[in-house]
């Protein structure tokens, strides 16, 4: 499968650190810098994406990624967010074959487009 380049959009890669600790010794959790890659992303529309996610393959996207960047499960996307803010979606599956991977990524929060 190849990835035409029309069909890209910027998505930042936001991993998480450990951002040291609080007054209570806890461990607090920072932002690694955003790093940006060119993919494709699409809502999850197929009967066995529905099979396997339930209800939440209605907050799900698909990503199409052919760079070097290696992405894992848990790191989290900026795709509508800023990359400075808060990320919106988080990588649950990542599958990789063919010279590219697909990501399945999960709107984080409530769902809600409009910011609120």
């Amino acid at each position: 499968m190849r990835l035409i380049e029309r069909d890209k959009g910027t998505v930042f890669i936001r991993r998480k650190t450990e951002a040291g600790s609080d007054a209570y010794n806890e461990p607090v959790a920072g932002w690694e810098a955003p790093e940006a890659i060119r993919a494709t992303a699409q809502p999850l529309r197929s009967a066995l994406d529905a099979h396997v996610y339930g209800l939440r393959a209605e907050r799900m996207i698909a990503i199409f990624y052919d760079g070097p960047l290696r992405v894992r499960e848990g790191d989290c996307l900026c795709v509508d967010a800023p990359p400075e803010g808060a990320p919106d979606y988080r990588a649950v599956s990542v599958a990789r074959w063919g010279g590219y991977q697909r990501i399945d990524a999960e709107r984080i929060g409530d769902g809600r487009h409009d910011g609120a």
